[in-house]
């Protein structure tokens, strides 16, 4: 894992950037960009999310963990950071320079986050359609403030939520519950949310359902898949529904007790059922 630093706005961001290991020097890869929950750490996510970089070294992606000013990305919800940082201007520029420095493919960038990065990895898909061929994003619903947005370009988009999410209620209302009381911004409730981004990316294809095993007995959640368009289209749309599942990141870290943000899932790893979901689609 490489730790790098990056001047934007006249503030000096910090990533890591992990090249997978036996990856040919030559090679252009795919490229993953992960991002951190609210108040969490890009030095931390590799943990707390089942391990990505395991997963880079067998499927040869790399990946770019960076950091949130305030240990936030600001993913267009009003009152979450003193200052508005332009995170996806750094996004952008992080981007560039590993395409310029011939390390990755520009056609296969892809992102994903947990909460506040899961959030920012929908906001990433608005703003930067050019640059981010498909999203994943984990324990994150539709924050109120999309609903103002202008949504020009459709792309892929994988949404992984959990109904016994005490954080991003599974019903929608206030983000942050009982733990994190203060201003956090709205949700929409998982139903809204697929209803807004089957209408936002004008998906028409009929669903296609699927329940996961159930490999975990103990871990109180069932899952279900529902598709929504072909591995081909730009604008198909997954919805990964854990019944039962918490506002963490499946496979991933019990990072407090259930009773505060409900179990982790341990019917699939998310991170492996994103990826299969981001080698259906690059850029055109």
């Amino acid at each position: 894992m490489e730790y790098k630093t990056m001047m934007h706005e006249d503030v000096n961001r910090e990533f890591y950037y992990y090249r997978p290991v036996g990856a040919d020097a030559n090679d252009k890869l795919p490229l993953v960009l992960a991002f951190h929950a609210g108040k969490a750490t890009a030095k931390g996510i590799d943990r707390t999310c089942g391990n990505i970089t395991k997963l880079a070294d067998q499927k040869k992606f790399a990946v770019v963990f960076a950091q949130g000013m305030e240990q936030h990305w600001n993913d267009s919800r009003p009152d979450m950071v003193k200052r508005y940082y332009d995170d996806v201007g750094l996004v952008k520029k992080i981007i560039d320079s590993l395409v310029t420095a011939g390390e990755v493919d520009p056609k296969r960038v892809y992102a994903i986050g947990m909460s506040n990065g899961g959030f920012f990895s929908q906001y990433l898909g608005i703003k930067i359609p050019d640059k981010i061929a498909a999203v994943a994003s984990v324990v994150a619903s539709v924050p109120e403030s999309f609903q103002k947005l202008t949504i020009n370009k459709t792309f892929p988009i994988m949404m992984i939520l959990g109904s016994a999410d005490t954080l991003v209620p599974f019903k929608g209302g206030n983000i942050g519950g009982k733990l994190f009381p203060h201003k956090r911004g709205k949700c929409l409730s998982a139903e809204d949310a697929v209803d807004f981004w089957l209408k936002k990316n004008v998906v028409t294809a009929k669903p296609v359902v699927r329940d996961l095993p159930n490999k975990d007995k103990n871990d109180g959640c069932q899952v279900k898949v529902t598709t929504y368009g072909d591995s081909d289209d730009d604008n198909q749309f997954v919805y990964v529904e854990i019944e039962g599942g918490g506002h963490t990141y499946p496979s991933g870290m019990q990072w407090l007790p259930k009773h505060f943000i409900g179990p982790v899932c341990r019917d699939f790893n998310a991170n492996e059922l994103a990826w299969e979901f981001f080698c259906k689609h690059k850029l055109k």
